[in-house]
C-alpha cells in the first residue's frame, strides 16, 4: 500500500496533495520530490510523522479552511494496515477529519472484514 493526502488549498489551487510511499522506509513525497524522511531506519510509518510534514509545508492553514483530508488507499506498494492506521491515528491526533478513499474502486475504504477506518 501507499497513500495519497490530499487538503483543502486556499486559494484556487494547486491543490496540497501528498504521498506517503514506502521506498524501503515511509518517505513524504510531492509530485516526483521527496520532502522527508522520518526515519530511515524504520520500515513502519510511525506516529508524529504527518507533524514533520505539515511544519515543512506549512499546511496547518488549511486546517482553518476544513479540518477534512482525504486518504487515498492505492494497494501497490510496501506499505501494510498498520501504516494506515497509524496514519489515521495521526491525523486525527493533530485535529484532522480523514477521509478514507478506496482509489482503486472509486469507494469510501474499508477494511476486508468491514470494518472502516481505526476500528482494528
Amino acid at each position: 500500500m501507499y497513500f495519497t493526502l490530499m487538503f483543502v488549498t486556499p486559494g484556487e489551487g494547486p491543490a496540497r496533495t501528498y504521498d506517503l510511499v514506502f521506498h524501503p522506509c515511509p518517505v513524504w513525497m510531492r509530485g516526483d520530490k521527496e520532502i522527508i524522511i522520518p526515519n530511515s531506519n524504520n520500515p513502519r510509518y510511525e506516529l508524529g510523522s504527518l507533524d514533520m510534514l505539515v511544519k515543512r509545508e506549512n499546511i496547518e492553514d488549511s486546517k482553518a479552511l476544513s479540518p477534512n483530508v482525504f486518504v487515498f488507499v492505492h494497494w501497490a506498494g510496501h506499505g501494510h494496515d498498520g501504516d494506515l492506521g497509524k496514519l489515521l491515528e495521526d491525523l486525527e491526533n493533530e485535529g484532522w477529519n480523514p477521509i478514507v478513499l478506496n482509489a482503486e474502486e472509486g469507494k469510501i475504504f474499508f477494511w476486508p472484514d468491514g470494518r472502516y477506518g481505526l476500528s482494528e
